[in-house]
């Protein structure tokens, strides 16, 4: 029996975060984003598949639309590595931004996740005011 799937049976992913599958998949380095937040989201550790009341990260949403990309999330650290915990840096709904260090994991054809190691830094401002 031929398998339905071809080879996306067979596709080996990584398990773990990478800069350069970020790169290849954005297709340049710094990809500016159109922040979809307007904060900071927490997101809570779990165990046996039940959250805990303790902070695992924040996240952000965030959107490509000149490239037609629609929001999708970026794991953010609780602090950077001197301990400040982190920001938005006064970004708002509407502003440019980028990431340091924006890696993804490729868990499948359709799952992809993304993490950063810092906090956002804004490129642009919004050009609409409110």
């Amino acid at each position: 029996m031929v398998n339905p799937f071809g080879d996306l049976a067979k596709r080996k992913t990584n398990s773990n975060y990478s800069y350069e599958l970020a790169v290849d998949f954005f297709g340049e380095k710094s990809p500016k984003f159109t922040l979809v937040s307007c904060q900071l989201q927490e997101q809570n550790k779990f165990k046996d598949g039940k959250p805990l009341n303790e902070l695992a990260n924040y996240f952000v949403l965030v959107a490509w639309p000149e490239k037609m990309v629609e929001p999708f999330r970026v794991k953010l650290p609780l602090a950077d590595e001197n301990g400040e915990k982190t920001t938005l840096n006064g970004a708002k709904f509407g502003d440019k931004i980028e990431f340091e260090e924006l890696e993804m994991l490729d868990f499948s054809s359709y799952r992809k996740y993304f993490q950063a190691k810092g906090n956002p830094s804004i490129v642009s401002p919004r050009s609409i005011k409110p």
